[in-house]
């Protein structure tokens, strides 16, 4: 007797299920990356006008876990000198405009605030550069 697979939902055995959401995150992956290369000259413009010198995604958007339904997009942000109103102002602007350009929360982390050794080895290893000055 051949045992019968295992179906989800949608009805299809699991192996395909399996199979076609590692194809979507490898999608989503490649497509938020593209994503970013794609308004390579709003996020240029808007890093230029905060005083942005860089800024990187880390997090799901550069891994294969992505989920471009339910993930958030992970900055990290390092300014150029500024007086404190200007950063805050510089951050918020940023942030929000980050926000509306890709259409859902964003964590925009800043290298002085990252103390944490083992969220900032982690966002280095995983770090991939959005603008350069």
């Amino acid at each position: 007797m051949t045992p019968i697979p295992d179906y989800d939902a949608t009805h299809k055995p699991q192996a395909q299920v399996k199979a076609a959401r590692s194809d979507a995150q490898e999608s989503d992956k490649h497509s938020m990356l593209d994503t970013f290369e794609q308004h390579r000259a709003v996020l240029d413009a808007l890093c230029r006008r905060v005083g942005a010198q860089r800024l990187d995604a880390f997090g799901s958007a550069v891994r294969a876990d992505f989920d471009s339904a339910a993930s958030d997009l992970d900055f990290i942000v390092e300014f150029e000198p500024l007086a404190p109103i200007r950063y805050a102002e510089a951050y918020f602007t940023l942030k929000s405009e980050l926000e509306d350009l890709f259409g859902c929360r964003v964590d925009l982390l800043t290298e002085s605030s990252l103390d944490n050794p083992f969220l900032r080895r982690r966002v280095d290893a995983e770090r991939r550069r959005v603008y350069a000055r």
